[in-house]
């Protein structure tokens, strides 16, 4: 779950080309809009995709957690009362 919080760092830094040119012993650093905007909508994506999830599993198990009430509170009245006396 906490690698959703380094998702936007690595669309970030799927932007960025990086060159080295040993000749001259330069490195250059190029940010491609695009490919950061594209890195983005795809982090976007994947959140609502696992907060869908997440709320589709909360509901069902919520679900089989009302049914087990149920049973429990069907059985705790039909159970055969004991006299203490």
């Amino acid at each position: 779950m906490r690698a959703i919080f380094a998702l936007p760092l690595v669309a970030l830094l799927a932007a960025c080309q990086v060159t080295k040119d040993k000749d001259n012993s330069q490195v250059s650093v190029q940010y491609d809009q695009n490919v950061a905007d594209n890195g983005a909508a795809a982090v976007v994506n994947t959140a609502q995709a696992v907060a869908a999830d997440i709320g589709h599993d909360v509901k069902r198990e919520s679900g089989k957690v009302k049914d087990k009430l149920g049973e429990h509170n069907n059985n705790a009245a039909t159970a055969p009362q004991t006299n203490a006396n």
